[in-house]
């Protein structure tokens, strides 16, 4: 069995990723809080929701914060 290490940040970086519900895809505000070289785990809500999903790395855009 393969297995790749997983970083694990302890200050999550913002984010924008495409995630899908079902059939639907969207573009979600989140934070990335661990990654592979492959994808990404991110956090991110929705009305309130706190929902947890990888992602492949290409679905994740980095954001800039604001000083």
């Amino acid at each position: 069995m393969d297995s790749e290490p997983v970083t694990i940040d302890p200050r999550p970086k913002p984010v924008r990723a495409w995630v899908r519900f079902g059939l639907k895809p969207a573009l979600v505000d989140a934070v990335a809080a661990r990654w592979t070289a492959d994808a990404v785990g991110v956090v991110f809500s929705i009305r309130g929701t706190e929902y947890r999903a990888w992602v492949w790395a290409s679905a994740v855009t980095p954001v800039q914060r604001t000083p």
